[in-house]
């Protein structure tokens, strides 16, 4: 008796849908982020009096630190009027950090140019472009995105500082 065994090949697997997200979805989104109207959380950062407005949706949605902030049994997951106050937190960070959960942007070092949609949430948010690339900023936001496990935030602000440093070591050499 003579068996014979023929090995097939497994079917590839079938490719992984993408749905883009609409265009006019993040400046949308971006329109809304600091408008009491529709936000329900509010932060105030250690360097600044005014606060700035979200809403826990968004960020619930884009970060785990959030999800957890907001579905635990923390002060914070509380509805409340007052903003949640951040020690550790500048206000350039915090702007950063939302800029990104709202949009995807992460800063692209102090010689790209910023597009247009957050250059507009950034002047009315009361935050300057040329405070996107000191070295003490980027250093900050990098430790607070990895808190909130926002891993490209984290490697696009690692390249930023990289390119800082190295522009330092540079100007010492000169």
């Amino acid at each position: 008796m003579t068996v014979s065994i023929r090995v097939v090949p497994p079917p590839p697997a079938p490719a992984p849908i993408v749905v883009p997200a609409p265009r006019h979805l993040d400046a949308t989104l971006l329109d809304s982020l600091n408008d009491p109207a529709v936000c329900d959380v509010a932060f105030l950062a250690c360097d600044s009096t005014s606060p700035i407005h979200a809403s826990r949706a968004i960020l619930k949605s884009r970060s785990p630190f959030f999800a957890a902030m907001f579905r635990g049994n923390w002060a914070e997951s509380i509805k409340s009027s007052e903003p949640i106050k951040l020690p550790e937190w500048g206000r350039v960070t915090l702007v950063v950090v939302l800029l990104h959960l709202y949009s995807g942007w992460s800063p692209a070092g102090s010689k790209a140019a910023v597009p247009a949609e957050i250059a507009t949430v950034l002047a009315r948010l009361e935050v300057k472009t040329t405070d996107l690339g000191s070295l003490a900023e980027l250093t900050n936001c990098f430790e607070i995105a990895g808190m909130l496990e926002c891993c490209d935030l984290v490697k696009s602000l690692r390249d930023n500082v990289v390119v800082v440093l190295d522009d330092q070591v540079k100007a010492l050499k000169m």
